[in-house]
């Protein structure tokens, strides 16, 4: 039997729940609603033009930004779920190229850039959708 057919075969061979679509969100696996707000009083005004409340909420962080702050941390405690994006650049507007950010050395300025925020996300204590760079396409990156 050919190298072809032996793969052939296989994938003949996958079972067809394994070929299925993914089933529709459901109690368990809700579709949350949310919209990026930056401050309480913007989470709050939005919650009041729709008439409910806002289950998700995303921000957006610059390289070295901390991550959470008061606001974050009402959002949190009111039951709103974050989705935190960060873009490879710093606050003063150094971009922070992926080739530098995969090759950093333990110890460097990068490694230790990760280190933080993986610590301020773990530290947050609550479900956070960490998005990183949410544009790779972005060529001078």
């Amino acid at each position: 039997m050919t190298t072809a057919a032996v793969v052939l075969a296989a994938v003949v061979a996958v079972p067809s729940a394994a070929l299925r679509p993914a089933s529709a969100a459901s109690v368990a696996e809700p579709i949350l609603f949310g919209a990026a707000a930056s401050t309480k009083s913007q989470i709050l005004d939005h919650e009041q033009v729709l008439g409910r409340k806002m289950q998700g909420i995303r921000q957006f962080r610059k390289w070295d930004s901390t991550l959470f702050g008061a606001t974050e941390r009402w959002a949190r405690d009111t039951g709103h779920t974050l989705f935190t994006s960060v873009k490879a650049e710093r606050r003063d507007g150094t971009v922070v190229r992926w080739r530098d950010i995969a090759n950093a050395a333990p110890g460097s300025r990068l490694h230790n850039d990760m280190l933080s925020q993986a610590r301020q996300l773990k530290d947050f204590g609550a479900k956070v959708y960490f998005i990183f760079n949410h544009e790779p396409e972005v060529t001078r990156w």
